[in-house]
């Protein structure tokens, strides 16, 4: 009695099968009014609020997800313009801004980082909070035409 055999079939699966959900948000406000406080002299006053959400970022390709991290920042702006008409040949326009940008990132796993080149990145992320930065700016032009 002969048996006939037939070659085995050799399945192949990937080493690493990674599947994310990455998700952003933003939302950006900024209402502004004008007030007209003499016929030559008028005042702007305008608020920005913008805030910009990340989860799972930094995820996906050959990094796997304990490696991503959630990321938010937000900036907030503050501006008012002054401006005055001298006569019918000058203007002057002060102007104020203040700016706060808070950038925050936060890892999805504090574990120590691995990465297998050209196969994987793993563990924790690598990614650090920034400080937030602050400014302040008061320019003044004044333009004068002549003609």
């Amino acid at each position: 009695m002969q048996s006939s055999t037939q070659p085995a079939r050799l399945k192949i699966r990937p080493l690493l099968q990674c599947k994310h959900s990455e998700s952003r948000t933003r939302t950006n406000l900024s209402p502004r009014a004008d007030f007209q406080l003499t016929p030559g002299n008028t005042l702007s006053a305008r608020y920005q609020y913008y805030r910009d959400t990340w989860q799972n970022d930094g995820v996906g390709g050959q990094t796997l997800p304990q490696a991503g991290y959630d990321s938010f920042s937000t900036e907030h702006t503050v501006q008012i313009i002054d401006t005055q008409t001298l006569g019918t040949k000058g203007v002057n326009e002060t102007r104020f801004q203040y700016l706060r940008d808070n950038d925050t990132q936060n890892p999805l796993s504090t574990a120590i980082g691995i990465n297998v080149l050209g196969a994987f990145t793993g563990g924790g992320s690598r990614k650090a909070n920034r400080p937030t930065i602050k400014s302040l700016r008061i320019p003044e032009l004044h333009l004068v035409v002549r003609g």
